[in-house]
């Protein structure tokens, strides 16, 4: 009779450790999926930026082949050079936050298709603009962004694709 009962109880355990199990992967990709819409949505609310502030997208397309910095004290401040550096801030943040979020992790970096968002993130970090603040504030932004646009600077330094802007 005592073996009948610790026969149940090891199965009780185990039945129990794989419900544990299963739920703790769903809870996994159902945490995936959030961060995953979070951070498109920052990506739409860059696009919806742009689509209500045309002139930040002119100014990007009149500064890609700039070679001397923009944001200095002798650049007019008007509404325009705020616009595109809040901007700017933005989508470096995202960036950012994607490294903080997807990389080292396997699952995120299939689900997200981080290797495109890679290629993404060093086409817009090509316009001069980009670079100059992110050159100029590094050290605010995560180790693993950074580690990534040290990595990848020699591309992140070719000329920029005006048309992207």
């Amino acid at each position: 009779m005592t073996e009948v009962v610790a026969l149940i109880s090891v199965a009780v355990s185990i039945v129990a450790l794989l419900i544990s199990f299963s739920t703790m992967q769903s809870q996994n990709k159902a945490q995936n999926h959030q961060r995953v819409c979070a951070l498109t949505d920052r990506l739409y609310a860059a696009d919806e930026f742009i689509i209500q502030n045309p002139g930040v997208q002119k100014l990007l397309y009149e500064q890609a082949a700039r070679t001397a910095p923009y944001f200095v004290k002798d650049t007019p401040h008007d509404d325009d050079y705020f616009r595109v550096k809040s901007f700017i801030y933005f989508n470096i943040n995202l960036f950012d936050e994607i490294f903080c979020t997807i990389a080292g992790d396997r699952t995120l970096e299939t689900v997200f298709e981080f290797d495109a968002w890679k290629e993404y993130i060093v086409s817009k970090m090509r316009h001069p603009l980009f670079r100059e603040l992110y050159d100029r504030e590094s050290s605010i932004w995560g180790e693993k962004f950074r580690a990534f646009c040290k990595d990848r600077w020699g591309q992140i330094c070719q000329p920029p694709d005006r048309e992207m802007y």
